[in-house]
């Protein structure tokens, strides 16, 4: 029990430092607009902030690459982990994983030249547009070693698995980028907070729309393929993790949906309120034309946006988590395939696939 719960938790830091990653990346390819709304002070905090949170993600996502790497030379050997050093070669170099782990490592060290050389403001935009590209190969690599992947590489499968990993990176990830980078930025700037997150939260909810579709899109796909029917999506544990992860998902899209139709329209209408002077021409309402009440009222809708965002932070970290038991369990549709091998190693990994993966 103790050795299946630790060889999920790698999974989990490298699930987690992923999406995080190239969610805060993503936010980083758009963020600059805030500096081209005279919102320069915390514009160069929350740029500060997403440079050091993706420098993290980049230094976990190495880390749990060398520990993955190493039980899965294990898994494959046999053998403890302890003794899985002697089998790291023959898996680097003979064997699928191998091969992906090698293209992976590769993008992760774009990654980081990238984040080293991009911490400047004025190469920062440039940079951040490769490493988006690099963590889709990093996403790649992870949907090349999964389940889809035991169908073969590039197959249909393994594009809808790594549509649906870049589309909860950017969404789910943007909301961690947004909790932990964004949010801290702006506690000591009170009288600045209400305008960031508007300009912040009109813009991410498009994203996330966008995100949230293509997720559902390859969500009903991946079910589909991976459990074949009703039946095995009750019985099979499989099954029931992804039943415990729709219903998380759920409660995260009831959560958006309240955001982008009642707090959004609320900071939209804000944000483009004009005022007519005795003229008659209308102007944009501008710093220093607020009306107290309706400042307070905005600052409400702006803190239960916060609010709400942090719980959706919150329930992304569930849905990894299940999401780490989910990878080291056997889809229904796999388990009485012909060709397939199925065993259990002394981690309490599933070992099965007609390829080495």
């Amino acid at each position: 029990m103790l050795n299946s719960l630790l060889n999920r938790f790698p999974t989990f830091i490298d699930i987690i430092a992923l999406i995080t990653c190239t969610g805060a990346i993503s936010l980083r390819l758009w963020i600059p607009e805030l500096n081209r709304k005279n919102y320069k002070e915390p514009y160069t905090t929350i740029s500060q902030n997403l440079c050091k949170l993706v420098g993290v993600c980049i230094l976990l996502l190495i880390c749990s690459s060398l520990v993955l790497l190493a039980f899965r030379a294990a898994e494959m050997s046999g053998s403890e982990l302890a003794g899985s050093l002697a089998f790291i070669s023959p898996v680097l170099f003979k064997t699928h994983y191998g091969s992906v782990w090698i293209i992976r490592t590769g993008a992760l060290l774009v990654l980081c030249a990238c984040w080293w050389s991009g911490k400047s403001k004025e190469s920062q935009l440039k940079y951040a547009i490769v490493m988006f590209m690099a963590a889709c190969v990093v996403a790649a690599g992870r949907s090349a070693t999964g389940h889809a992947a035991d169908s073969g590489d590039f197959t249909t499968p393994e594009f809808f698995d790594w549509i649906h990993i870049m589309s909860a990176s950017i969404w789910a990830g943007g909301l961690i980028a947004i909790t932990t980078a964004v949010m801290p930025a702006l506690v000591k700037r009170p009288e600045q907070r209400n305008k960031v997150v508007s300009a912040i939260a009109l813009r991410f909810t498009t994203v996330a729309l966008v995100s949230v579709l293509l997720i559902l899109v390859s969500g009903i796909f991946n079910t589909w393929y991976e459990i074949g029917s009703l039946q095995a999506l009750i019985d099979s544990p499989y099954g029931r993790f992804v039943t415990a992860k729709i219903i998380i998902m759920m409660m995260l899209i009831a959560l958006g949906a309240t955001n982008r139709y009642s707090s959004i329209p609320s900071l939209r209408k804000w944000q483009n309120k004009s005022f007519i002077t005795r003229s008659g021409k209308s102007y944009e309402s501008v710093k220093g034309v607020r009306i107290g009440k309706e400042e307070s009222d905005i600052g409400t809708i702006c803190s239960g946006l916060i609010r709400k965002i942090r719980a959706e932070a919150l329930l992304v970290l569930v849905v990894v988590v299940l999401t780490a038991f989910l990878l080291n369990q056997i889809p229904p549709r796999h388990l009485h395939a012909p060709g397939k091998i199925h065993m259990t190693n002394n981690f309490g990994t599933v070992i099965y696939g007609t390829r080495n993966k």
